[in-house]
């Protein structure tokens, strides 16, 4: 059995597929208020993660500040094994990502593999084998995937929002929200 790094709890997993519910186009709120009570233990995110999400809406901000709403496709479904975030960027929405120096070759942008999630952070990272090297040693390809505000080696926080929705978003290396995805939980 392998070790789990201290501070993360335990793994989840999560599976995304495309859906055809399409993102809003308009910015999120200005303000969206967390709900009251967010999960306190690991056995709670899960339940509270269980079940498909799907895209409400998806915005990217460049590391230098600039922002975009991003037209998009997209579906999350929880099932504690993996997670796979998936979204089908409209030619609008790859614009919109060009606009502020963004580049994506591929309009469908997928992350998977196994997770880790930290209920005391709220945070969601992705866990390879090689894991923990990459976690003790500077890795120059791993900086440069980084850069992509989607790459899969970059931790995702989640929020439970008072709405009901999930609030799913990768920070660049500076601390700054570099995507920001807003998810309902399908009937």
């Amino acid at each position: 059995m392998r070790s789990v790094p201290t501070g993360l709890i335990g793994a989840i997993c999560v599976v995304v597929s495309l859906c055809s519910v399409r993102a809003s186009g308009q910015a999120p709120p200005a303000t969206v208020k967390p709900a009251a009570k967010q999960p306190a233990n690991l056995a709670e995110a899960r339940k509270a993660l269980a079940g498909k999400w799907s895209l409400v809406s998806l915005t990217v901000q460049a590391a230098d500040g600039r922002s975009a709403v991003v037209e998009a496709t997209g579906f999350l479904t929880a099932d504690f094994s993996d997670m796979t975030v998936q979204f089908n960027i409209s030619p609008k929405g790859m614009q919109a990502l060009s606009g502020i120096g963004v580049t994506s070759p591929n309009p469908v942008i997928s992350t998977t593999g196994r997770v880790l999630i930290d209920t005391a952070s709220r945070q969601i990272s992705y866990v390879g084998a090689d894991f923990q090297k990459k976690l003790m040693d500077f890795d120059k390809d791993l900086a440069a995937k980084r850069a992509n505000p989607f790459a899969l080696e970059r931790i995702r926080t989640y929020v439970f929002l008072e709405d009901g929705n999930l609030r799913l978003a990768t920070q660049h290396d500076n601390g700054k929200d570099a995507s920001i995805s807003v998810w309902k939980k399908a009937a």
